[in-house]
């Protein structure tokens, strides 16, 4: 067996195979009439050649014997041959089975996992091949059997075998073992060439080696944090397979890498700025590291110490400011800045005092503003009642401050002088009823004189088929001055 070449049919194969039963002898031409002829000799020896030669007795005693076991054997031949015949036809059934059997098993590629066991089933059919040539038939069968049993129980195994060698395939490649992974898995799909899964598997196996080197080059590039190049070399492996369990893990390592690189990078930023003050761009890094990582509490801390921070230094700024604009008596920036800090915390009780203080004096200057922007208002009662009131106020506060100080004396001076008559000459045609609103009805006159609080007057003149006038005047302070009035435009009948 092991001299014959591959794939060439072992000597018990060559045998013929009759697939049809046998022709009784005496109805077949090609035994029948040798037989016939070999009968009529059967009889020329017995009877009448016995009568042409004379032997000697011992000698003729030895042909009588040999001539009677001829004889007998000639009457049995008939039912021998047939049970030859029997034998060698169930012998070749058994051989063609074999030979089904042993191309399935050759197909499996038994070879590789039971080549012992089938050289031995191989040699207990040559056995057979020898008997069989013997016309050893019954025992030549006997050997078929058991080379069959034999290969029948590697063909049991063929399932087996193959997903013994699948899985340990699966788990080479698993563990990253290239060449134990193309060794099983070749095996699997000489096994079954047909299995689609064992395959993919092969060609998975077969680049796992470029794998594993491209893995190694980005891991060293990693190590130079030469994160481009690492993500490069990921990826092509990622190309040859991408149904790599290894190469996705790596990819993921790679990932959370950068993650944390990223992390690290924005938290250190935003700690340089809070170390610096600069409350808007630490909250900005923090926010970003913890875009990257919602759940890290070291970015969740550092974020609230950025707020707090920022907080507390927008309220000092605008403390600071409001109490700048104090001291310069711009009441009402400091009240602007007063509500700037406590916006960051309504809790700030100084903060809340010191508001309702500026809002005050803010109020009191403005008001104090607005009369000596127009003191001719004082003229009017309710204002210079209301004037007096706000003069007091100033004069009651224990640090006015000097813009204070200097309204209190212009007010004063201006209620002074709102309450300082003017004289005002007014002229007519004596025709015109003149009405001084504020003061009354003055009548027709040519001339009067009025003593007049500096203020804002109206005169309306009125004459019976005339349109009525209207004058408007201002008294101003220790000004003296006339003013005319007549109606001198005449109504048209009708």
């Amino acid at each position: 067996m092991e001299n014959q070449k591959p794939n060439t049919p072992p000597p018990w194969a060559q045998a013929p195979i009759e697939s049809t039963p046998a022709t009784p002898w005496w109805r077949n031409p090609k035994t029948a009439l040798p037989l016939a002829g070999l009968l009529v000799l059967l009889l020329a020896v017995v009877f009448w050649l016995p009568n042409q030669v004379t032997v000697p007795a011992s000698t003729a005693n030895n042909s009588s014997t040999a001539s009677t076991a001829v004889a007998k054997k000639l009457e049995e031949s008939p039912w021998t041959d047939a049970q030859l015949a029997k034998q060698r036809r169930d012998a070749q059934d058994i051989l063609a089975r074999l030979l089904d059997k042993q191309q399935s098993l050759e197909s499996a590629a038994v070879n590789l996992w039971a080549a012992e066991a089938f050289a031995r089933a191989m040699a207990t059919a040559t056995e057979g091949d020898d008997l069989y040539r013997q016309r050893d038939f019954e025992p030549a069968k006997q050997r078929y059997l058991a080379a069959e049993r034999a290969m029948d129980e590697l063909l049991a195994q063929v399932d087996q075998q193959f997903a013994q060698r699948l899985a340990a395939g699966e788990t080479a490649l698993a563990d990253n073992d290239a060449k134990a992974a193309v060794e099983a898995l070749s095996a699997a799909a000489a096994i079954d060439p047909s299995d689609a899964e064992a395959a993919q598997l092969l060609a998975r196996a077969e680049v796992l080696g470029d794998i594993l080197t491209l893995v190694k080059e980005s891991d060293q590039a990693l190590l130079l944090n030469d994160i481009t190049t690492a993500e490069a070399k990921l990826n092509q492996a990622r190309a040859l397979d991408d149904q790599s369990d290894y190469v996705a893990s790596k990819q993921a390592q790679l990932q959370a890498t950068q993650k944390e690189t990223s992390f690290a990078s924005r938290m250190s930023k935003g700690y340089t700025a809070l170390q610096a003050k600069q409350f808007t761009d630490a909250i900005t890094a923090f926010e970003s590291a913890l875009a990257l990582n919602p759940g890290a509490e070291d970015a969740q801390a550092a974020l609230r110490q950025a707020r707090n921070g920022a907080s507390q230094h927008t309220i000092n700024n605008a403390i600071a400011s409001a109490r700048a604009a104090v001291q310069a008596e711009d009441w009402t920036q400091a009240v602007a800045h007063y509500d700037q800090a406590l916006k960051q915390d309504p809790t700030l009780v100084s903060a809340k005092v010191d508001r309702i203080k500026a809002e005050a004096r803010r109020q009191l200057d403005d008001n104090l503003g607005k009369l000596l922007a127009d003191p001719l208002r004082l003229s009017d009662d309710a204002v210079y009642r209301a004037a007096q009131k706000d003069l007091a106020d100033a004069q009651s506060l224990a640090t006015p401050g000097s813009r204070m100080a200097k309204q209190v004396d212009q007010l004063r001076s201006a209620m002074k002088t709102a309450q300082t008559p003017v004289q005002v000459t007014l002229t007519s045609d004596n025709q015109t009823k003149v009405t001084l609103y504020r003061i009354g009805q003055l009548g027709e006159f040519e001339q009067q004189s009025l003593n007049l609080k500096p203020g804002q007057y109206v005169l309306v003149g009125s004459r019976a088929g005339f349109r009525d006038v209207r004058k408007e005047f201002t008294v101003q302070a220790n000004q003296q001055q006339t003013i005319d009035i007549q109606c001198t435009e005449p109504v048209a009948n009708g």
